[in-house]
């Protein structure tokens, strides 16, 4: 790799380069570029621009975990690799030789949550469907870690003849190996506001633009949401930002190396259809904000974790939302209450589309009977996410608490009827208590018999779901059809906890109104009343 010898170049005053246009479009490359002047298109540029000549005294110096930078090729040869590499990674030659590969994509939200894609798909079904406004790739865009790239040799090869020596994982393995990324995307897709540790980003085909927010700032001025398309929040947010509220932003090109400083919250958009290679660090740089949130995250006890917290917190200026979550968190498994609301309340204050904030809030309201305010807090999050079976649980909570049994109803049905995402995990415990309380919902509405019909189908659909069996035996019971009820709820009594409470439950419900239908000098009705 001949960026290896370019160490030995002596280097004067640092000089950065002028945003500079996009290479000449090579006829052997097929990807569908957009023209200047795209409604995505940007001539703004404030991240200095460096030759890949750059020594790395320079970087580290001045860049490293400071500012970002963009490196671009100022070499005949390197843009003669660069040629190469594009025609290797053309969509022909990629259809060619992976199309029956299966890779990752992400929505917004899994990319920024989790890093990694939800859904599956072949390599050439994605590309096809890129030519699709109302497709998949539209909505979940092509980022897959770990898998792909390891297994595609030609590409791989091709690639790191145009890889930046600074942040060659060949020679920094326990860096960089397991987190490389290929990112494949139509244009106006991308990855909304997050951050992350420190890493970099290669174009190879099409234009990304920039959009990044040092840690100093907490975050993005306007707040952001996890679930919304970055496009969208470019033509929502964007142009209504005061000029002190700007991002430092900027175009990277075909070619060049994007570095991004850990903890800088950034969000990209692509410009025409877009091809690029990622990585990150795998663990933070010590004492920086992401080194003391996972200490916070790890620590065994709340006193050792406060610490770390308040610490990150302060390098955020006092304004970091997911700081403040994960304080709240912290005092809520410790019991305090207070606490724990006041930091919810301080993580919606400084992103007011925090789903999971006013969520939380609601939830805490719950608690504390107050559901006319729960009620508008779990409105406020269905707002920003508006496909979450916890957030729909909370407002049909909130309904049937206040007497509103038909608009409950709605609710519930709106959130059994939602995909299960996590079939162990919060979505199916708020599931398994949706059904139950439609069930009852039904019973308190004298609907019996359109309750034992709608649960007995979805048995049939979904025979192994032990909470639509709770919920038919409660339409059986309202129906005094005790004797089915409580086989039904029999068979649940050696399920996981939940399901065992709530069937152990029903059942006590059940024996009472059994026991009432008797004579009153039945023998068991008599035992009941001692």
């Amino acid at each position: 790799m001949f960026a290896l010898s370019l160490l030995t170049h002596t280097y004067g005053d640092l000089q950065t380069h002028p945003l500079q246009d996009p290479l000449p479009d090579s006829t052997s490359n097929d990807w569908i570029q957009e023209p200047k002047g795209h409604l995505f298109d940007t001539t703004r540029c404030n991240i200095d621009r460096l030759p890949w000549s750059t020594p790395f005294h320079v970087f580290r110096e001045k860049y490293f975990l400071q500012k970002p930078v963009i490196f671009y090729m100022d070499s005949d040869e390197l843009r003669e690799e660069l040629n190469k590499t594009r025609i290797v990674w053309s969509r022909d030659n990629i259809i060619k030789d992976y199309g029956n590969r299966t890779v990752s994509l992400g929505s917004a939200h899994s990319l920024t949550a989790y890093g990694e894609g939800v859904m599956e798909m072949t390599l050439e079904d994605y590309i096809a469907d890129m030519k699709n406004i109302s497709g998949v790739s539209h909505t979940h865009y092509l980022f897959d870690r770990f898998h792909f790239l390891r297994s595609a040799p030609i590409l791989r090869d091709s690639y790191l003849n145009i890889h930046h020596y600074f942040f060659d994982y060949r020679f920094q393995p326990a860096i960089y190996d397991d987190t490389i990324a290929i990112a494949i995307g139509p244009s106006g897709s991308g990855i909304s506001h997050h951050w992350h540790k420190d890493g970099w980003n290669q174009v190879i085909s099409g234009r990304k633009r920039w959009f990044l927010y040092p840690p100093s700032v907490g975050v993005p001025p306007f707040g952001y949401n996890q679930f919304e398309p970055v496009s969208v929040w470019y033509l929502k947010h964007y142009h209504q930002l005061k000029d002190s509220e700007l991002p430092l932003e900027c175009m990277q090109y075909e070619g060049e190396m994007f570095y991004v400083p850990e903890s800088f919250f950034h969000a990209t958009i692509n410009v025409g259809e877009t091809v690029a290679v990622l990585g990150q660090t795998r663990t933070p740089q010590v004492g920086t904000q992401q080194f003391l949130i996972s200490e916070g995250l790890e620590a065994p006890t709340k006193e050792k974790a406060l610490p770390y917290f308040m610490s990150a917190l302060r390098m955020g200026g006092g304004k970091h939302s997911q700081v403040y979550n994960n304080l709240a968190n912290l005092y809520n498994i410790f019991g305090e209450k207070e606490k724990a609301f006041e930091s919810y309340q301080a993580a919606a204050k400084y992103n007011p589309s925090y789903a999971y904030a006013w969520q939380a809030l609601g939830n805490m309201l719950i608690e504390r009977q107050q559901y006319d305010q729960a009620f508008d807090y779990f409105i406020a999050a269905n707002e920003l996410h508006g496909n979450d079976y916890e957030i729909m649980f909370g407002v049909g909570t909130c309904l049937y608490k206040t007497g509103k049994l038909v608009p409950a109803k709605e609710w519930f049905e709106r959130a059994i009827n939602l995909p299960l995402k996590n079939a162990t995990g919060t979505d199916a415990s708020a599931r398994m208590n949706a059904y139950v309380n439609l069930a009852v919902i039904y019973n308190d509405l004298g609907q019996y018999e359109e309750c034992l019909k709608l649960f007995s189908e979805r048995i049939k659909l979904f025979p192994n779901e032990n909470a639509l069996q709770l919920a038919a035996a409660t339409c059986l019971r309202g129906l005094h059809q005790y004797g089915p009820a409580e086989s039904l709820l029999g068979s649940m009594l050696g399920e996981a906890p939940i399901a065992f409470k709530l069937a152990a439950r029903e059942l006590q419900l059940l024996e009472r109104e059994r026991t009432a239908t008797l004579p009153p000098d039945h023998p068991m009705r008599q035992t009941a009343a001692m």
